[in-house]
């Protein structure tokens, strides 16, 4: 607020102040009750004028980033990985296709199409294939799941994909 302005409220302050004080005299209250009614008057102008009586707007949460791979993520994957049965839960499995299906298209294949379900199959193996894309029936077990998954892993779509068992990767024996 600028000077000028400041200055004028005061001015219109003491103005209404006073005019009140006079109003009270001539409505027959006595002089100290007047002043005290004309500044106190004057006392709700100026705390009308220095509080804000728009309503609080609270407190605004903090987005929450999204936290993939956090520990709750993980509890909840590891106690739905394994069905009543012994076999991987759906809710794994489902997950396990939606990755396979995600790896395979950087390949540039889809597992859906049945176009592609030769060279899928001849990429992954057998078994693998069988996890991607076998429905109904049992689930399968987690050693299946497990290899569908290393052999997902392997696949590189900046490498052609290898065409004999030859170029496996070999297995730890330690």
């Amino acid at each position: 607020m600028s000077a000028a302005t400041r200055s004028r409220h005061s001015w219109l302050l003491l103005g209404v102040g006073v005019a009140a004080a006079a109003g009270a005299l001539l409505l027959g209250v006595d002089l100290v009750h007047a002043l005290v009614i004309g500044i106190g008057i004057a006392v709700v102008i100026v705390v009308a004028w220095t509080v804000d009586m728009s309503p609080d707007p609270g407190w605004t949460r903090a987005p929450v980033p999204g936290r993939d791979g956090a520990r709750g993520e993980l509890s909840t994957l590891s106690w739905t990985m394994v069905g009543r049965d012994g076999r991987v839960g759906e809710r794994a499995l489902r997950r396990v296709r939606a990755v396979g299906a995600s790896r395979l298209a950087r390949l540039g294949l889809d597992v859906a199409d049945p176009a592609d379900a030769d060279a899928i199959h001849a990429l992954v193996g057998a078994r693998a294939w069988k996890v991607l894309t076998i429905t109904g029936g049992r689930n399968p077990s987690i050693a299946d799941v497990e290899h569908a998954v290393a052999r997902l892993e392997r696949l590189d779509p900046a490498r052609p994909a290898p065409e004999t068992a030859a170029h496996r990767l070999p297995r730890r024996t330690t």
